[in-house]
């Protein structure tokens, strides 16, 4: 997943923020931290809660933070 899919989303299709839910068994995660790990070079943004309901709030900010900022365009002239 780190290496294929996740780079796959990030770059050609645009995906930069997840959230992961913290799961109580302990080899979940070490799974899941693996991942991290794994993709953290990627111009993307995780965080981990506790609850669905804190995860989808902060997506749902994140988002609304990245909308909101300027973006760039370079027009190159002959």
């Amino acid at each position: 997943m780190s290496t294929e899919w996740l780079p796959r989303a990030v770059y050609a299709f645009g995906y930069r923020f997840g959230t992961v839910l913290a799961a109580q068994n302990v080899f979940a995660r070490l799974a899941m931290t693996h991942l991290l790990l794994g993709a953290h070079d990627l111009p993307h943004t995780y965080r981990t809660f506790e609850n669905e309901g804190d995860a989808v709030a902060w997506l749902a900010v994140a988002r609304e933070v990245e909308a909101s900022e300027p973006t760039l365009s370079f027009v190159a002239s002959t």
